[in-house]
């Protein structure tokens, strides 16, 4: 391996001073003896830089630096692919690209000049962001543009072409991202796919012509570097912990389990026994690695799973989890019985709060028969930092001992991105709709309730609705509980789509319950005598500056840490929410006869 200084750096970092200068010619060097293996996407560029940035634990001096002070700790190699990788497609003419970015970034992404953009005086808008248009003519073929820039700046560029020649037929192939579209730029087009509201309210006369490809905010987050790092209070080590049971089969004779170790540790595996006999046995554990490439002391971890079938139901178990031969972690678990009765418990939003955890033993003392737990969602402020992910779960020690279940929030999966860390440790059946890759979606039955969860954030609404309607048809429980983020009758906001495909069936196939969460308070509603009652809670505090709607309908609390209790018998639903003292705050009871 051949290493290099580069000694024209020195005037880029006069400003910092000697001593910082020192550890910046040191950092230098150790990036210019990287391997010159090429790196090909921007992932690869910024996670080699990450990891090399972890190997010598200074990463405090990136929080504040600036892109000049970056970019010379790059290769050109490197240079290249942030400059051409992050954006990529085929166009089958001459076209006029314009890169429309927000006037307010405080930094010029460095390859627009480097790779031949001219800034013209033109100007688009929308109702919050004021562009600036940057223009070049490329010849027919691949089109690569670079990154956002190393911040994190939410409001990310989007891009228009313009035929050179208007009357031949622009074929525009995407490359990266694979999902592109070209639309015809007027006023009232989006140019963010995950805020589809913000419309574009201003066009010069310069892009008149022309097409718009969408793009969406999360994409400012793959390269940032700066103001980026973050440290994790509960760093991954080689002993099995955030052990997370759910099911993703019949909860009357399976139980799956997950947990969270190094990524050092080779091997793991569950030992099971029923209380009442000495017979062991043991399955072997399959693992996937969870990443968050800015989390420095913490970049990955392995999370191992392991899904225990053909069990006895109404049977309690034993088990230990083994991490590489180690006896590391051990409790019990209890398989469903078939009828009888049973209670669960359900959250509104979280938002990885400490202060929820340190109430939950209050709550369990006072329910401690409750079979399991479920989430509305956001049970997180930001789903892609896997740090806060490790708050909730040592806040949700408490109740780890049963299964949890959630939908997705807002918060789970943001600016358009997957919630990628939400499914990583939130399994559940996959029997939710095929019309998409990926759904949080799902039913489980238990005893005489059917269970429905619904993706109101990353899976269209009425994607979702023929499998929702196939599942209602199909039930025979005594009651249906249907679950999913957006409250749909509160004065904060209507969800049109949610109230033209959902609801009609709810009320068509007898739904009783509907939980969500989103908003900071509780809230109550039966909209129809027959139909189903909707209840909406929260879990974190509530918002101080919040002042309730005098026209919001039903019963309303405007207070926060509530623990929502249901009790179900043969033909009765109760469900109580009481507070973080245990004052009830409101009760009702469904009854059914056969």
């Amino acid at each position: 391996m051949k290493c290099s200084f580069n000694t024209n750096l020195l005037h880029a970092f006069k400003r910092l001073g000697i001593l910082v200068l020192i550890a910046l010619l040191f950092w230098l060097f150790l990036f210019s003896c990287k391997s010159n293996k090429p790196q090909n996407s921007i992932k690869q560029v910024i996670d080699s830089f990450t990891y090399a940035i972890k190997e010598k634990g200074n990463w405090q001096q990136f929080q504040n630096v600036k892109q000049a002070e970056l970019i010379p700790l790059f290769s050109g190699q490197d240079l290249k692919v942030l400059s051409t990788a992050y954006w990529q497609f085929d166009v089958n003419q001459d076209v006029d690209v314009f890169v429309c970015r927000d006037s307010a970034q405080n930094e010029v992404p460095f390859w627009l000049i480097e790779e031949g953009f001219i800034r013209t005086n033109a100007i688009v808008e929308n109702d919050l962001v004021r562009y600036e248009v940057w223009q070049k003519r490329f010849a027919k073929g691949r089109i690569g543009l670079g990154i956002n820039g190393f911040d994190r700046h939410r409001f990310t560029y989007f891009v228009a072409l313009k035929p050179v020649d208007s009357d031949q037929f622009l074929d525009f192939k995407p490359i990266f991202p694979e999902q592109q579209n070209l639309y015809s730029m007027t006023k009232g087009q989006y140019v963010y796919t995950d805020w589809d509201e913000l419309t574009l309210t201003k066009i010069p006369s310069l892009l008149e012509g022309a097409y718009v490809i969408p793009t969406f905010r999360g994409r400012s987050r793959e390269a940032q570097l700066i103001d980026g790092f973050r440290e994790t209070l509960y760093p991954s080590s080689e002993q099995a912990d955030q052990v997370l049971l759910s099911w993703v089969d019949s909860p009357l004779s399976s139980q799956y389990f997950s947990w969270r170790t190094h990524p050092t540790v080779e091997s793991a595996n569950i030992k099971y026994w029923e209380i009442s006999t000495r017979d062991t046995m043991s399955l072997q554990a399959g693992y996937e690695y969870i990443e968050d490439p800015l989390l420095i002391n913490d970049l990955e971890n392995k999370r191992f799973s392991a899904n225990i079938s053909d069990l006895k139901s109404g049977t309690r178990y034993g088990y230990r989890i083994m991490v590489d031969g180690r006896d590391d972690f051990q409790g019990e678990f209890k398989t469903a019985h078939p009828d009888g009765g049973f209670e669960f418990a359900w959250f509104g939003d979280i938002h990885n709060d400490p202060d929820w955890g340190a109430k939950l033993p209050v709550w369990g003392s006072k329910y401690p028969h409750v079979k399991f737990h479920l989430f509305v969602g956001d049970l997180v402020n930001t789903g892609l930092y896997r740090d806060q992910w490790d708050v909730l779960w040592n806040a949700a020690g408490p109740i780890l001992d049963r299964p949890v279940f959630s939908a997705p929030g807002n918060h789970d999966s943001q600016e358009g991105l997957p919630a990628t860390l939400f499914y990583n440790y939130l399994k559940s059946p996959k029997n939710g709709t095929k019309l998409v890759e990926q759904t949080a979606s799902y039913s489980f039955v238990y005893q005489n309730t059917l269970f429905v969860v619904l993706d109101a954030v990353g899976t269209g609404v009425e994607l979702q609705k023929k499998w929702l309607q196939e599942t209602l048809v199909q039930s025979k429980e005594q009651f249906k509980i249907v679950a999913f983020h957006f409250a749909p009758y509160t004065t904060e906001g209507e969800y049109l789509d949610i109230q033209q495909h959902w609801i009609p069936l709810f009320e068509q196939y007898g739904v009783d319950l509907v939980v969500n969460g989103h908003f900071h308070f509780y809230q109550r509603f039966k909209p129809k005598v027959k139909g189903p009652i909707y209840v909406m809670s929260i879990g974190t505090s509530v918002k101080n500056d919040k002042i309730i709607s005098d026209s919001t309908r039903g019963k309303w609390v405007n207070r926060g840490y509530l623990y929502q209790h249901v009790k179900i018998d043969p033909e009765r639903l109760i469900m109580t929410s009481l507070d973080e003292h245990l004052s009830i705050i409101d009760q009702f009871e469904i009854i059914k006869k056969n």
